[in-house]
């Protein structure tokens, strides 16, 4: 909770420094970080295993590769393009000691190679989810997961969409997660559109 709190102040002070405004026109998805719970439980789904590779686009303060090397026992590489996000993620990687298992590149996600990627984590905008969409079919082995929290893959067919609770409170939060197995998804989708020309013929 006290992380989050943290991490939300951040992230408005992000918003109004002057510092990133030159990168607006470049960044996919503002920062909005993922719950905790949520996180975990978004890996939970994918069934991440140990040795396996994750990829979180738009990493942010590092939580999710965090928890995917500390609780799950992956090897993990989290993309943030915002500089003072990724000072935040890398010194974090630093304090556990955890910088043989976890790095953050500071670059552009669209410009990394996803191609060694066992699973990816997303947590964008609907717009940032078409945007990266062509570079997980291009790169993605086909036996990869794909998990986004809030926004689908449009034409791609999930393999589990789930309504979570942030906490067990009344009032709580509820997120949404889409898992996507890649090579399944997309022959969900090729079926579909077969079905759908052969009427039109």
């Amino acid at each position: 909770m006290e992380e989050d709190i943290i991490s939300r102040c951040i992230a408005k002070a992000c918003m109004h420094r002057g510092a990133e405004r030159e990168q607006a026109e470049t960044l996919i998805a503002p920062y909005v970080p993922t719950p905790f719970s949520v996180a975990r439980r978004m890996l939970s789904l994918i069934d991440l295993k140990p040795g396996e590779l994750l990829f979180d686009l738009g990493c942010g303060d590092g939580r999710i590769v965090l928890i995917a090397a500390q609780e799950f026992g992956a090897r993990a590489i989290g993309v943030e393009l915002q500089e003072r996000l990724w000072v935040l993620a890398t010194s974090r990687i630093e304090r556990l000691g955890l910088g043989d298992r976890v790095k953050v590149l500071r670059k552009d996600l669209l410009e990394v190679d996803l191609s060694s990627a066992d699973a990816v984590t997303l947590y964008l905008t609907p717009i940032g989810n078409q945007r990266v969409q062509p570079k997980l079919e291009k790169e993605l082995r086909p036996e990869a997961r794909v998990v986004s929290h809030d926004y689908e893959l449009l034409g791609w067919k999930p393999a589990i969409v789930e309504k979570f609770p942030e906490d067990r409170s009344a009032t709580a939060t509820v997120h949404k997660i889409f898992v996507y197995r890649k090579a399944e998804s997309l022959r969900r989708r090729f079926s579909i559109l077969r079905r759908m020309f052969c009427r039109s013929d």
